[in-house]
């Protein structure tokens, strides 16, 4: 997973983390229900954008190889 919680150390907030950018805080909350519903979002967030990276990719190899085999 990309996006964990934990609570803070001088607060008793809840932080959303991202393990992917060096362990940056990218949420703070009052509750661990919230903080785990945002990092939940996040998560789903950049599967698909991965997702729409990686069709976009295969398009383009597509036509790639649609170009070489039509030359």
């Amino acid at each position: 997973m990309r996006y964990i919680t934990e609570i803070g150390d001088q607060s008793e907030n809840w932080l959303v983390i991202d393990t992917a950018n060096n362990n940056a805080t990218v949420g703070v909350h009052e509750s661990a229900t919230l903080a785990a519903l945002d990092a939940f979002k996040r998560e789903r967030d950049s599967c698909q954008e991965d997702l729409l990276t990686l069709m976009q990719r295969q398009e383009d190899l597509l036509r790639q190889v649609q170009h070489k085999f039509a030359a």
